[in-house]
């Protein structure tokens, strides 16, 4: 178990700070409910890109499906990274660069903007599995392997608003 980052703890407690976004190997792990939808292509129904939507920090990532190449090492980070995937198998593949400098887990082991993330979505009829891998050359001394399992809702809660006020 890492031990608490005693100078994250101190920010993490400041008002203007509590409402920070997560990086999205963290954002798998926070509390809160998730959605996921297509975006396919009007003329020929050609899968484009699978938007993930997770309701703390309304986080919103797309998963690029089209075969797109990542961007250049100087092109902006974003807390969601840019990401691509494919399925192998039954399994959708996603390779995850571009993130900002973040934590892990919210007052623990930080992450460099030279992270990358490699994850594997499973489905087991409402069940779905998230293996997370983060590499991270800054901060990590061998890549961090995380699972989560996620059960789909039968209704919607009607409550994806995050209520957090930064200001």
């Amino acid at each position: 178990e890492p031990t608490i980052n005693p100078s994250r703890q101190s920010v993490v407690t400041l008002r203007n700070h509590q409402c920070d976004a997560y990086v999205t190997p963290y954002q798998m792990r926070a509390t809160g409910n998730f959605r996921a939808w297509e975006e396919r292509d009007p003329h020929n129904q050609r899968l484009v890109a699978i938007h993930w939507w997770a309701q703390v920090t309304e986080g919103h990532r797309v998963i690029w499906m089209d075969g797109r190449l990542h961007p250049p090492a100087w092109a902006p980070h974003t807390f969601r990274g840019f990401s691509t995937g494919k399925f192998v198998g039954t399994s959708l593949v996603v390779s995850t660069t571009h993130l900002k400098q973040g934590w892990l887990p919210r007052n623990g082991t930080p992450e460099s903007d030279q992270a990358t993330v490699t994850e594997f979505f499973v489905r087991h009829g409402d069940h779905l599995t998230n293996t997370t891998v983060v590499t991270d050359p800054v901060y990590l001394t061998e890549p961090q392997f995380r699972s989560n399992d996620y059960y789909r809702a039968p209704v919607d809660h009607g409550t994806w608003l995050y209520a957090c006020d930064d200001s």
